[in-house]
């Protein structure tokens, strides 16, 4: 596992050191090598300065690409907020309060999240357009109002098998994956290992193709759930 040190601007995480109780994956869906525009591939880098535009402090302390070199951001015992989960505000967004964001560390997985397909091609977003079309592998599944779906690479779900372990064995968590794709408050009681999908009903992040979940169980982390 290649980890390359990526440190946010100190402003941009709260830096209170919270024992940490669970892993969050997440897939963001910004635009990788995978969807180059005008021949540019999208960058991880990038992504993450888009973090700093965030109302509240919004980042992960690790961020995973598709060759499943690892980003640090910043040390993951300390926090920022990941999960968007809690108060709606006037403006009709939500906002946590953090009680779930302290307790938990985040970590982003690069890939565009929900295809669209139109003549045998896929584009992220629903941006039909030639300069949007994405290259990389795919799979269909139906799930909260789309059907197909940017897959992850094998290399970056080894990296995320072992960075996932790392954080559960430094901070004596006991590596519980839920692999169903609902949503429910009682999760954070039933597993450790959760997606952004389980704890949050109005995101899409993150279906996970069979393969995945294979990689999961033979790497010994206890799968439960349907």
């Amino acid at each position: 596992m290649k980890i390359v040190q990526h440190h946010l601007k100190p402003q941009e995480w709260i830096k209170v050191p919270v024992r940490k109780h669970h892993i969050v994956w997440h897939a963001p869906g910004f635009r990788t090598h995978r969807t180059p525009y005008e021949g540019l591939p999208g960058t991880v880098p990038t992504y993450m300065s888009s973090w700093r535009y965030h109302k509240l402090k919004t980042a992960t302390p690790w961020v995973i690409d598709r060759d499943g070199t690892v980003y640090s951001t910043y040390p993951d015992s300390d926090w920022a907020f990941h999960l968007h989960v809690g108060t709606v505000a006037p403006d009709g967004k939500v906002y946590t309060n953090g009680v779930v964001d302290r307790m938990s560390i985040g970590i982003d997985i690069a890939n565009e999240l929900d295809l669209v397909e139109k003549d045998g091609k896929f584009y992220p977003h629903g941006n039909i357009k030639p300069t949007n079309e994405y290259t990389g592998p795919t799979f269909q599944k139906s799930y909260r109002d789309n059907d197909w779906w940017a897959d992850l690479d094998p290399e970056q779900v080894d990296s995320l098998i072992e960075l996932t372990l790392d954080c559960c064995k430094r901070n004596s968590i006991d590596p519980v994956f839920y692999r169903g794709d609902n949503f429910d408050h009682a999760l954070w009681e039933y597993a450790t290992i959760l997606r952004h999908c389980n704890v949050n009903p109005r995101v899409r992040d993150l279906p996970l193709n069979g393969w995945v979940v294979d990689k999961i169980a033979a790497a010994g982390i206890k799968v439960v759930g349907v």
